[in-house]
């Protein structure tokens, strides 16, 4: 849970030292803690019993509290009568000559009063920051407590740091390692902690980078707290892990009318390149958003107006992993009439390994039938024919060529 709120000085675990003095009315003095009133002769007609307590500090607003704790001082007669109002000037100081000053602004220090302990009214205050003692005069009693402006009023702010074998936008091909470098602002207190979580998790206090090894999305909030209780509102950083690389679907586009490679990855998108070719000779890279590829080199790509075919020479892998597959060669003869509304009269497709027919598909218009002539891994041959136009589809496989239609 984000923690909210200002610090707490006064955590008591026993109960607070107060005073009860009677102050006759040629005046004197009171003191408790690092509180102090002076009352001059003919404060008040009567004798007066004063009784002072300690309380907790007060908060003007969210910049402005309490420089230590406060103090309820308070005066009674002889009858018991409350007495808050005097005939003379008295004199208050504050000694905080026991407070750290760093959180705060010394130069909005002032001595403030209050009937309830919750709504604040600053009194003209005289503050000796040599002997760090504030005076105010007045002439009543109720709460008191010295206040004044916080010197870091600022949230810090937290940088997300990924290490990693980096891609495009936010996709790493590696480990991911995260660290989160929260900062405070010029003239801040520094930087107290930071607290992470993921999701569905609790937050946790961040000492050390992060390193995250599963691939897919992973999402991190996070923000950080500074030694004068400023929060950060909570960031979120996103990125995803694909170490595995793509690979390359070979087939008959009957709309380009010839042999495509079309990338595929189960992580993220790819992008697909095909090389210029040489004579006949050229190569298809296909790479992830992680930068993970694929490099197909292939020769023999020939394409004519009913003719379409390739051979697959080598599959590599950006891990320079390479693989050789036996000679083969993907054919397609096909004939077409436009005229037609459906124009696809013949589309003959076969794939041979070492000059061995593996698989044959035979379409057929007229009887809208795909014969499918395969040969199994233990030489048996099959035959079947199947519905409707079927394509044949060659698919790298870690470095193995397989086929499906």
């Amino acid at each position: 849970m984000q923690k909210t709120g200002n610090k707490s000085y006064y955590l008591w675990k026993k109960k607070l030292d107060s005073v009860n003095q009677t102050i006759p009315k040629t005046g004197g003095n009171i003191a408790l803690s690092n509180y102090k009133i002076t009352l001059a002769p003919n404060f008040y007609q009567d004798n007066l019993v004063f009784e002072m307590n300690p309380t907790i500090g007060g908060e003007l607003d969210q910049n402005t509290r309490s420089v230590g704790g406060a103090m309820i001082i308070s005066a009674k007669n002889i009858l018991g009568t409350i007495i808050d109002q005097f005939n003379n000037l008295f004199t208050l100081e504050v000694d905080f000559s026991s407070v750290d000053l760093a959180p705060y602004d010394s130069a909005t220090l002032a001595i403030y009063s209050s009937p309830d302990g919750e709504n604040w009214t600053k009194e003209n205050t005289s503050v000796n920051l040599e002997v760090k003692i504030a005076t105010a005069q007045l002439d009543h009693l109720t709460y008191f407590a010295l206040m004044a402006q916080r010197a870091d009023t600022i949230a810090p702010t937290t940088n997300a740091v990924l290490a990693g074998t980096h891609g495009e936008e936010n996709w790493y091909r590696s480990n991911v390692t995260l660290g989160l470098e929260g900062e405070d602002n010029e003239g801040g207190l520094g930087v107290e902690y930071t607290l992470y979580r993921m999701p569905g998790e609790d937050w946790e206090k961040y000492t050390t980078p992060l390193i995250f090894t599963q691939e897919g999305e992973h999402r991190v909030e996070f923000y950080s707290v500074d030694l004068d209780e400023n929060i950060e509102l909570p960031q979120t950083v996103t990125f995803s892990i694909d170490k595995k690389h793509p690979e390359i679907d070979i087939y008959f586009d009957t709309d380009a009318k010839d042999i495509v490679f079309v990338g595929t990855d189960s992580a993220s998108i790819v992008k697909t390149i095909q090389l210029a070719q040489q004579e006949k000779t050229g190569g298809v890279i296909s790479t992830d958003m992680a930068g993970n590829k694929v490099q197909l080199h292939i020769k023999n790509k020939e394409k004519d107006p009913h003719f379409s075919s390739v051979n697959i020479f080598s599959i590599e892998y950006d891990a320079g992993e390479s693989f050789l597959p036996l000679e083969n060669k993907l054919q397609i003869n096909y004939q077409i009439d436009e005229k037609k509304p459906d124009p696809w009269e013949k589309l003959d497709q076969s794939w041979k390994v070492s000059d061995e027919l593996i698989i044959k598909l035979d379409f057929d218009s007229y009887k809208n039938t795909t014969s499918v002539s395969e040969k199994t891994l233990d030489n048996k041959k099959i035959k079947k024919v199947a519905e409707g136009m079927k394509i044949l589809q060659l698919k790298t496989n870690n470095g193995i060529l397989e086929y499906r239609y």
